[in-house]
């Protein structure tokens, strides 16, 4: 689970994707995207993530978030759900406001 956390923060996300993985963002402009190869452009098209702090990992549940700012300045959280040792499901949800802490 820790490798998959870090996998995704890291500058090649796509390589801890499942071939199935949907994508499910809050974002108008991205909604739903299914399949390993739609996700990996998504993710290519959008730019990295800078991360504010360590992804936090729940290995009993299979589920990894993160919380991202772009460098436009938004800001977000990603739900990662993990099978098999592979990301199959993306819940992206954009905030309004930086995060503080």
């Amino acid at each position: 689970m820790r490798e998959i956390a870090d996998g995704w923060v890291g500058p090649e996300p796509a390589g801890v994707l499942g071939p199935d993985v949907v994508l499910r963002s809050a974002l108008a402009e991205v909604g739903d995207v299914e399949g390993g190869a739609a996700v990996r452009d998504l993710l290519s098209a959008r730019g990295p993530r800078a991360v504010h702090r360590e992804p936090v990992v729940d290995p009993e549940r299979g589920a990894v978030a993160v919380l991202w700012t772009a460098d436009d300045g938004a800001t977000g959280i990603e739900f990662l759900v993990v099978r098999d040792d592979r990301v199959v499901e993306v819940r992206s949800y954009p905030a309004n406001r930086p995060f503080h802490y």
